[in-house]
């Protein structure tokens, strides 16, 4: 990929990002970077958009097309010889989204995120140093637009404290204090972060809790919900809405080839995480791809021992009594708390 390749591709764009003056900065940059020796890590681009980029360059086979419904216009990474550099560029029905990253070889990071709306232009500017996975650097801008690109003189300190309590699992009550003077609390807030994130690693590895309860046929819906309840819950952040379809219909007919009938089902956290990747097309990171599901269907209870791999999925059969209900909700005391789990197994009500 050249400059010139890239501003063909900018020119498929809708008018909202071609005539933005924070846009096309970005995008000089970016074009400066494109030099002959940058190499393509991955490219794809919207079918909606595919036609004419073939028409451009029919020669191209390194593109991947995504389906037709998913919001991604243009995603790539490149490596040149400063670092990565990594652009996506999204079209909501209410919004467009660019996010541009770059990864230098020294450890420093920087993202921009530019959404632009009918009324207003937000762009977010993170920038953070890392050495052996130690941020020794950090700081986070927002700069506000109206549509005609004049600056909003509106607080932003609100929404900066959010992202600092994200980012290094603390209160927010807290999060301005420690931001405001972050490398005096350097130590306790990367090893509060480091703990989190093994909290989180933790979650992965576990069999003895479960999700709330969901249908075969919407497990798309299902997989959506629980994304939007970790982006709010977990510190790290969870990929946002990529397309499921391609494996979600293959994965919904291979289960339901297992259970055969099902009003109900549950899924124990770890197979949620290896689901989740598996059908997000990040199956190659999983580490770890087994779990449980528990089947309902006529107030008897199955129980399977599931293995997912190479879009393969085996599963072992085992039914269940209430003695065995009973023990599966008590191995873990965070079941108790989950929305629908304590009605799924015909115990009482749950806590909501």
């Amino acid at each position: 990929m050249n400059s010139q390749m890239l501003e063909d591709f900018l020119n498929l764009l809708p008018e909202e990002f071609k005539e933005n003056e924070i846009f096309n900065s970005i995008m000089e940059l970016l074009k400066k970077e494109l030099e002959e020796n940058a190499k393509i890590l991955h490219l794809s681009l919207s079918s909606i958009f595919i036609a004419d980029v073939l028409n451009f360059y029919p020669e191209l086979s390194n593109i991947v097309i995504v389906d037709e419904n998913t919001e991604d216009l243009i995603n790539f990474s490149i490596l040149t010889k400063d670092g990565l550099i990594s652009l996506n560029i999204r079209d909501y029905d209410t919004l467009k989204e660019m996010k541009l990253s770059t990864t230098a070889t020294n450890g420093y990071q920087k993202t921009l995120t530019l959404i632009i709306t009918d009324q207003i232009m937000d762009l977010r500017i993170k920038s953070q140093k890392e050495e052996n996975g130690f941020i020794t650097e950090y700081d986070y801008d927002i700069k506000l637009y109206d549509i005609d690109g004049n600056e909003l003189e509106l607080d932003k300190e609100n929404e900066k404290d959010l992202d600092f309590s994200e980012e290094f699992a603390i209160p927010l009550k807290d999060a301005r204090a420690y931001r405001l003077n972050f490398h005096k609390h350097i130590d306790f807030l990367n090893e509060n972060k480091i703990k989190s994130e093994q909290r989180e690693m933790d979650l992965m590895f576990k069999d003895d809790l479960f999700r709330s309860p969901f249908k075969i046929d919407d497990l798309e819906k299902f997989i959506r919900q629980e994304q939007d309840r970790d982006v709010l819950e977990f510190i790290d952040e969870i990929p946002p809405k990529y397309s499921l379809t391609g494996k979600l219909d293959h994965f919904i007919e291979n289960i339901k080839r297992i259970i055969r009938e099902s009003e109900e089902v549950i899924i124990s956290e770890n197979l949620y995480y290896a689901l989740s990747n598996y059908l997000l097309g990040f199956d190659r990171d999983i580490i770890y791809n087994k779990g449980k599901l528990i089947n309902k269907l006529n107030g008897r209870f199955f129980m399977y021992f599931l293995h997912v791999e190479n879009d393969q999925i085996i599963g072992i059969k085992q039914t269940l009594n209430e003695e065995d209900l009973k023990e599966l909700l008590n191995n873990n005391p965070e079941n108790k708390n989950i929305e629908g789990l304590l009605d799924f197994f015909n115990l009482g009500n749950t806590r909501h």
